[in-house]
Order: C-alpha cells, then structure tokens, then sequence
C-alpha cells in the first residue's frame, strides 16, 4: 500500500527521449552522443561499429611507454622516455610558425628539444 508520502511525483523538466541513458559497450556508434553521422560512416569504415569496437580500439601509431632511460641512450628514429632539469629555453619566432626550444640536462648529458608553432610555452617556463 503506498501513501501519498511516498509516491514521487514527475520532474517538471524530463530529459528528452534517449538522454541520460547510459550506453551499454554493444551500442552502435551512431547512437553515441557526440558522433556526427560523417564520423560514424568513418569509423564504420575501418570496422568500428560499437562502443565496446572504441574501447578496445589502439590506433595505429600506438607505442607503450617504456621505462624511463639517459640522455646518453637516446638514439635517433626511436621513441624515448628521459627525465631531467630543463637548463636552457628560448623561443625563435619564424615567418610561417615559431620554434621553441629547450635543453635537458639528467646531471650527465644534455638533449635538445624543440616545438613548432607553440608560442604559449613561452610563459609556461621560468
């Protein structure tokens, strides 16, 4: 028996039909919230039909972080992990797009660093 107590009467606002629905991982991607029907038709293209397709999804150029190493083991057209104390920065505006630059030092070696077309690290650094 329920009292009058008890029963919740309606929000004067509800949601609209579909929202505040909580997708399962066998939901097509054409139901997601925030997928276009142009980015739909693409990820369709290379196979990806359901949300649980996105989650289990590694882009092609995905590479496991390794352990940290030294400045002294980097080698050139391979992807490396080093922490140290930046010593030195700069910024050199160009005509197209500016370069930042930053030296590394791990209390050995020196690496340098450099960024295009990133002008806001100017006032990141001190």
């Amino acid at each position: 028996m329920k009292t009058a107590s008890s029963v919740i009467p309606p929000h004067p606002n509800p949601l609209p039909a579909g929202e505040g629905v909580t997708p399962g991982l066998s939901t097509p991607v054409e139901k997601l919230h925030d997928i276009r029907p142009i980015n739909a038709k693409e990820l369709r293209a290379i196979g990806l039909l359901k949300l649980g397709d996105l989650v289990e999804y590694f882009p092609r150029d995905y590479v496991f972080e390794s352990a940290e190493g030294l400045v002294a083991s980097v080698r050139p057209d391979q992807i490396h992990t080093v922490r140290g104390e930046v010593v030195a920065v700069d910024y050199l505006p160009g005509r197209a797009r500016g370069r930042f630059e930053a030296t590394l030092f791990d209390g050995k070696d020196k690496l340098a660093l450099v960024w295009f077309n990133q002008s806001w690290l100017r006032n990141k650094t001190q």
